[in-house]
């Protein structure tokens, strides 16, 4: 192999058959140069034929392999055993896609083909993709078989593992390791009964699955299952895995190492292929599904409380009212709530009094309390979203405790969506956000957009004609849960933090005002215009409050 900027004349061709350790090449195609740096030099044409390249230099460490996506050596998965007896062949109307994503969707489909995940198809049934976009823009590729299959597959009751337990035991080892699969539902074989089922239309082909396919209604259950099979099996000693990650641990770093050493060979049995970018070798502290994990110390994700910690003061009546509410909200997991939240409730004050700061501040860190508690397996789990002009926002419940929060502001492509798109967006981010919680069980999902409730309801497909919430409502298709629809007033959770954000920007009120001033004391309806169409972080209120204050506007315009 080799890799060179400079140009050489080819003297000629030729075709010869190549044996390399018993493994026969018929007709390979050799170009004959001069002053070659080696007898043979093997390029792309001929290594991309094979799963991967192994190289060997005596080093001692493992072996590091460049390869593609293989086939696991494990039983194939049986993803539609328990179909509806109604079960009938659905075929989807064809889709239309712009230029650029039609070659993306030819780039997937070719690699795809050449990693041996699909194959070419003649099955009745037909489903369509979509291409999606993930919060790094990264552009995917998904199939939608919501419209088919899933309409007919019974849920595989094999639970997945729970969470809390499992990093109990984590947190009474020293040393770890979080090694994460490449495409990991992509290495495991379907059974060949299965494939049909799984066929899809792409650039005017029918396709199907030789492995299982992402957003199948069974795919979670299949793969914790095999990954379960191959460390019992392999009777691997203090290894948890948790859908596509997998955590090797040690009382010390020789048994960690021992532990490490067996998975790996394994895993290299089975075919099993490891991210490297996404995995952590051989460390004393690791971030693992919401907690952050030490010897004998477990807490939760600095992430998962980071927007409580954040949740900026009131500044004016309005958002301090919100701010109770929320509170209130939270009041049966707060000792003492009335005594505690009154300072707020009778203040009138803005900035706020010392004393009232302090009644702020406590009530934060006891519901920062409530929510460090472990998340029961057991009882149901709301997600509760909302969304603001700049900023979306969502609480993860369960028993009316909140156990986590979440809160972003959008940024300048995402501030363009519609209020409906905004309010459907801030559910599909709080879904990735909580995925290991929340996949492989029931929960219930909040919204007080009652249009959002019905597009990710169980409401007839056709009629959702939005292309992004189409490709929302498929990336959420792996998920179990029921939509309920709460008005706005009673949203007080997550409405708080998406409106905390309008505040937290670093434009603060005086910024406003020397605007006002800067164009020349314009009124309410002007100001508002100029605000709203540069996307400015305010509300009408203070853009009322400025105007109103402003002592040339008053004489301008008298009342």
């Amino acid at each position: 192999m080799a890799s060179t900027n400079l140009s050489s004349t080819t003297k000629g061709h030729c075709f010869v058959a190549l044996d390399h350790h018993g493994q026969i090449y018929q007709s390979v195609k050799l170009s004959i140069l001069q002053g070659l740096c080696a007898d043979l030099i093997l390029g792309h044409d001929f290594l991309s034929q094979h799963d991967g390249l192994q190289m060997s230099f005596q080093g001692s460490k493992p072996t590091f392999s460049v390869c593609g996506l293989s086939t696991a050596k494990v039983e194939p998965a049986s993803l539609f055993s328990n179909l509806l007896p109604e079960c009938k062949p659905i075929a989807t109307k064809s889709r239309r896609f712009s230029l650029p994503d039609k070659q993306f969707i030819d780039a997937e489909i070719h690699k795809l083909l050449s990693e041996d995940v699909i194959e070419p198809s003649k099955s009745p049934w037909r489903a369509q993709v979509l291409v999606t976009s993930d919060d790094r823009h990264k552009k995917r590729m998904c199939v939608d078989y919501s419209q088919t299959i899933n309409r007919f597959t019974q849920l595989d009751a094999y639970s997945l593992p729970r969470i809390d337990e499992m990093i109990e035991k984590i947190s009474e080892y020293e040393i770890f390791t979080t090694l994460d699969l490449k495409s990991a539902y992509h290495q495991i074989p379907i059974k060949e009964e299965d494939k049909p089922y799984t066929a899809f239309e792409a650039g005017g082909n029918l396709y199907q699955f030789k492995r299982i396919p992402f957003g199948v209604t069974n795919g979670v259950a299949c793969f914790q299952r095999i990954i379960d099979s191959m460390i019992r099996n392999e009777n691997i000693k203090d290894t948890f895995a948790y859908l596509d990650n997998v955590t090797i641990c040690g009382k010390n770093q020789r048994e960690h190492d021992h532990n490490f050493a067996v998975f790996l060979k394994s895993a290299k049995d089975y075919n099993i292929i490891f991210n490297e970018s996404k995995s952590i070798i051989s460390a004393k502290e690791i971030k693992l599904l919401g907690y952050l994990v030490s010897k004998g110390h477990i807490q939760p994700d600095p992430d998962r409380l980071k927007p409580l910690r954040d949740l900026n003061e009131p500044h004016n009546a309005k958002s301090q009212q919100r701010v109770i509410d929320m509170f209130a909200y939270y009041s049966s997991w707060i000792p003492k709530f009335s005594d505690k939240v009154h300072p707020l409730v009778k203040n009138n004050i803005f900035p706020l009094p010392q004393e009232v700061k302090e009644s702020f501040e406590l009530l934060k860190k006891e519901i920062e309390m409530a929510a460090i508690t472990t998340i029961d397996h057991e009882s149901p789990l709301v997600v509760e979203t909302d969304a603001s002009d700049i900023a979306i926002a969502a609480t993860l419940n369960q028993n009316g405790r909140p156990v986590a929060f979440f809160s972003r502001t959008l940024n300048q492509s995402e501030r363009k969506h519609s209020s409906v798109e905004k309010e459907a967006y801030a559910i599909v981010e709080a879904l990735r956000k909580w995925r290991h919680y929340l996949i492989g069980r029931h929960f219930q999902l909040v919204t007080d957009q009652k249009s959002v409730a019905f597009m990710y309801g169980n409401s007839p497909k056709g009629k959702i004609k939005n292309d992004k919430i189409q490709r929302w409502r498929i990336e959420m298709s792996c998920y179990n849960y029921d939509v309920v629809y709460r008005p706005g007033k009673e949203n007080d959770a997550a409405d708080v933090f998406s409106r905390s954000y309008c505040s937290s920007l670093g434009i603060n009120t005086e910024s406003l005002r020397e605007l006002h001033d800067t164009l020349s004391h314009p009124g309410i309806t002007r100001m508002a215009h100029f605000v709203k169409s540069k996307n400015l972080p305010y509300y009408l209120e203070e853009v009322k409050k400025i105007c109103l204050d402003c002592k040339t506007f008053r004489e301008l315009k008298p009342f």
